[in-house]
């Protein structure tokens, strides 16, 4: 097994995004899920041509894992 290079982190943080759904997104998702819209019709609003939320990212905001701190 070789190391990681400096070089491979670099690629790696220039490839994966650092998390799909911004913070801009996440605020609006709590309020349409404290509204009771189920997740499908949630994806109907913030997927975009270039990048597809799935339900998975949904329901990390609709069980606090995921963007917990914002408002």
């Amino acid at each position: 097994m070789r190391p990681h290079s400096a070089e491979y982190d670099k690629l790696k943080e220039a490839t994966l995004p650092k998390r799909s759904i911004t913070d801009e997104e996440i605020g609006p998702i709590k309020a349409m899920l404290a509204r009771g819209m189920k997740s499908n019709d949630i994806q109907f609003y913030v997927n975009r041509q270039e990048r597809a939320v799935n339900s998975g990212r949904i329901t990390g905001i609709r069980d606090r894992s995921n963007g917990p701190d914002v408002l």
